[in-house]
């Protein structure tokens, strides 16, 4: 089974995912390679969106997708807190998706973050995030907090 299948499908996931709008943040562990220059660098976000979350992991739009296998920080801000809640997780797989527009529609890539790691206070954290969004399906932004 490859990784894009992994989550893909309903008989295919492991656990529900669900309906979370809201911006989140990501910072690579690894470094990658530059497409302009070439050279090995960093990359950070801040304006990444969410698009749904589960008790494993998160499906993200961005407009600069991170290659399948790059371990990550994702910030998720987190109402009432002044402290996002930041899990490491590992792209499993990246697709293409077009956002309607005014004028047309706009691709951007969509990508599966696979949760890996963290401190154990962020990953209770997020549990509880995920359980208060699975309440309340319709979240907006700030909603895992």
């Amino acid at each position: 089974m490859s990784a894009g299948n992994l989550f893909h499908g309903p008989d295919k996931r492991r656990d529900r995912r669900v309906t979370a709008q809201m911006r989140v943040g990501m910072s690579s562990i690894d470094p990658v390679r530059d497409p302009v220059t070439g050279e090995l660098c960093f990359v950070a976000t801040d304006d990444d969106s969410a698009i749904d979350v589960s008790r494993r992991g998160l499906r993200l739009r961005c407009a600069r997708p991170p290659a399948v296998g790059t371990r990550m920080v994702v910030h998720i801000p987190a109402d009432g807190d002044d402290r996002p809640i930041e899990v490491i997780g590992r792209a499993r797989w990246v697709t293409v998706e077009f956002e309607r527009g005014v004028q047309g529609a706009r691709a951007v890539g969509a990508v599966g973050i696979e949760l890996v790691g963290g401190s154990q206070s962020a990953l209770d954290r997020f549990e509880r995030c995920v359980s208060r969004c699975e309440r309340n399906p319709v979240a907006g932004p700030g909603a895992l907090g």
